[in-house]
């Protein structure tokens, strides 16, 4: 609020003003997963000792409504997607998991480590 919006609402009686602090979209999303990871957290918990009735979290922050990905397109514009993770707050195609070895040398490792093991044989063979 401006100056004069405040003198405004001092002047009509108002007592209390509500100031209203901006938050960056990186202080938005940390409040996100530790929102989200609060919830989980609370949720095994009502799992684990085995409470009756249906687990019932805090009320979703209404702050937090609207969030969007805003990762950096390669067109330099932010993603506006708003279906994002619970666990980094960026959506399917920003965050999501890995797409796998590229290389020759990178899929015969993961097929050391259990990934793939028939196919990537061969390559194992020749170093």
């Amino acid at each position: 609020m401006d100056k004069r919006t405040l003198q405004l609402l001092v002047t009509l009686g108002r007592k209390s003003v509500k100031r209203t602090r901006s938050y960056t979209q990186a202080e938005l999303r940390e409040r996100w997963i530790n929102y989200w990871s609060t919830v989980e957290r609370k949720r095994r918990q009502w799992i684990r000792w085995e409470i009756v009735g249906a687990y019932c979290p805090k009320p979703f922050p209404a702050l937090l409504q609207g969030l969007t990905c805003g990762a950096k397109k390669r067109d330099g514009a932010p993603c506006e997607s708003q279906e994002i993770s619970k666990s980094n707050g960026r959506c399917r195609v920003h965050g999501g998991l890995s797409t796998g070895p590229r290389t020759p040398e990178g899929k015969a490792k993961s097929s050391v480590n259990g990934g793939l093991v028939k196919m990537w044989a061969s390559l194992r063979a020749d170093p």
